[in-house]
């Protein structure tokens, strides 16, 4: 998954993905809402693939340089406070997900089967 991600992030670079982003959210995406949108992206893609460091590896090279654009290309608390929002949704939707390696690496001592410990731990997680 790592390398697949990896790879991802090249293909992004190449094609200039951040910069498009950037032009095509910029009319209607306010600096308000950013980390917020930001964490749930991240989220979602760290639960569908069970890892958060192939979701920095995706998603930093994308809203981090969004995150600069609204502030002036700047260090400003908009960039700190979405490069949080990346990192608090990768970790997020790693532990939630049943494809995490954190789950795959507890499950043996918590219980002997795997879908029983899906059902008792999974609420756990999310809230």
């Amino acid at each position: 998954i790592l390398a697949f991600a990896y790879a991802l992030n090249d293909l992004s670079a190449a094609l200039n993905t951040a910069e498009y982003v950037v032009t095509v959210t910029r009319d209607w995406l306010s600096p308000a809402v950013l980390p917020a949108v930001v964490f749930l992206i991240c989220a979602l893609i760290a639960f569908t693939t069970g890892t958060s460091w192939g979701t920095y590896a995706i998603t930093i090279p994308i809203a981090i340089p969004l995150a600069f654009g609204f502030s002036g290309a700047e260090l400003s608390p908009l960039v700190l406070a979405t490069l949080a929002a990346v990192a608090g949704g990768g970790v997020f939707g790693d532990h939630c997900s049943p494809l995490s390696i954190h789950r795959f690496l507890r499950q043996p001592v918590l219980h002997p089967i795997i879908s029983i410990t899906l059902k008792r731990s999974s609420p756990m997680h999310c809230f």
